[in-house]
């Protein structure tokens, strides 16, 4: 079974670098990170943790949406993947 696990982050980016590699198990095919806009340098991270990680994915909402917002919206089937 493959699974994918949908992180939100808020300005978490000093965390990043150990919480990340913990999600990459035998059955997870992907991880995807979604910056809720944060201030720091969450994207920079994520970018080196990328070489690390081939299937780590990140998008940035380009304003706080706040994490229940921001978990509905990249956990819903989008329209094309509901039949």
């Amino acid at each position: 079974m493959n699974v994918s696990v949908v992180l939100p982050s808020f300005n978490r980016a000093r965390l990043l670098p150990i919480t990340i590699p913990t999600y990459f198990q035998e059955d997870v095919s992907e991880v995807i990170l979604v910056d809720d806009c944060s201030s720091d340098n969450t994207a920079e991270v994520v970018k080196e943790l990328q070489t690390r990680f081939p299937t780590l994915r990140y998008f940035r909402n380009e304003v706080n949406s706040k994490q229940p917002y921001t978990c509905l919206l990249y956990t819903s089937p989008s329209p094309r993947d509901r039949g």
